[in-house]
């Protein structure tokens, strides 16, 4: 059979074509099929040769100071018959969250524990119990058992997920509670407003106490899980004030997700007056200066205004704090030197908006 010139000509255009679409579909399907990874996250058992305990590790787990995923999945449960669900991670939950922790009381009394982690490499759970390891819906788990405590946890996904409790319990206990946890039902959190909550002291009678008493106190802190906007901004100094230096150390710390810090010396020997500023979209203990029978005495703490943001300011012997808070960040500022309280809100009042840096992100 012959070919015509005009068949020759068609067929010469067409091989090619059908080339390039072939190419093409072959670069797709292996950007969009699963990636075997080449060292996949496990665990594995570390031994400790000076110690009874054993030790499980996580082998090829995230790194914080490279990448951690974006958003961790956040899984559902199903609640046993008569559980009271106690702490809810929900109330906590954001885009930001490396870990989700929730608590349930069983009617007996005992107290359940599901954490969902990222499955990072310095990640560990250690015990002198027994562990089992087995195979559960495919994927590797490890019951744990001591005389009054248990525990199952295993890998998926980008987590290493927990289950633990005070009490004895069986190997199938275990696993009916991993069967419970859905991985296509994705939980969402629950946003709520910044509140802040004044620092308390109390003496408790206690008759069972050979002293007759106990003490009983509450810091100062801000609560709360703001909805986070999708640009993330934190509030510095436009440049170092006047005869500080910034402290560059300090600044590149490890900080956890969603927050950021810079700190100031007022000379390169962090000898004299510091200027520390926090940014945090967590919630956030603040006024450590305050403790003991002074927690109750909330006139060392002044309400203040920072550009139309709510504050509160304390001066102590060695220095002074100021803390304010927009619609999703807490910003505390600590100074450890001199400095009064026109002085400090001045210098509240000329910060000014940075985007957060993608290494602070992901951290």
């Amino acid at each position: 059979v012959t070919l015509t010139g005009k068949k020759k000509k068609l067929l010469f255009i067409l091989i090619p074509a059908a080339v390039v679409v072939i190419a093409a579909a072959v670069v797709l399907w292996l950007l969009l099929s699963p990636k075997e990874q080449s060292n996949p996250m496990t665990l594995a058992v570390k031994t400790d040769e000076y110690t009874d305990q054993t030790t499980y590790i996580i082998l090829n787990g995230f790194d914080w100071r490279e990448e951690y995923p974006n958003t961790l999945a956040f899984y559902s449960f199903a609640l046993p018959e008569g559980h009271t669900h106690t702490v809810n991670a929900e109330t906590s939950a954001n885009r930001f969250s490396v870990t989700y922790t929730d608590q349930y009381q069983t009617p007996e009394g005992g107290t359940l524990e599901f954490r969902q982690t990222v499955a990072d490499s310095n990640w560990s759970f250690s015990g002198e119990g027994e562990f089992q390891e087995m195979t559960y819906g495919g994927s590797p788990v490890v019951c744990y058992h001591e005389e009054e405590e248990s525990a199952v946890f295993w890998l998926h996904g980008d987590s290493v997920l927990t289950f633990s409790a005070d009490w004895a319990m069986e190997d199938n206990q275990l696993l009916e509670l991993v069967s419970r946890v859905d991985y296509e039902n994705l939980r969402q959190p629950i946003y709520s407003p910044w509140e802040f909550h004044w620092g308390r002291f109390d003496i408790v009678p206690d008759e069972n106490n050979f002293v007759g008493y106990n003490y009983a106190s509450s810091s100062y802190e801000i609560t709360g899980n703001p909805q986070l906007p999708e640009e993330i901004f934190f509030y510095g100094c436009p440049e170092p004030p006047q005869g500080f230096v910034i402290n560059q150390t300090r600044m590149e710390a490890y900080v956890e997700p969603g927050a950021y810090r810079e700190a100031y010396y007022s000379d390169g020997s962090g000898q004299r007056e510091t200027l520390e500023i926090w940014n945090t979209t967590r919630p956030y203990p603040v006024f450590h200066d305050i403790s003991g029978e002074e927690l109750n005495n909330h006139d060392l703490v002044q309400e203040i205004t920072v550009n139309g943001h709510s504050g509160w300011y304390h001066q102590s012997d060695t220095g002074a704090e100021l803390v304010f808070v927009t619609d999703y960040l807490i910003v505390d500022m600590v100074y450890e030197g001199e400095i009064t309280q026109e002085e400090l809100l001045s210098l509240a009042e000329s910060l000014v908006e940075k985007p957060m840096e993608e290494d602070a992100l992901s951290q």
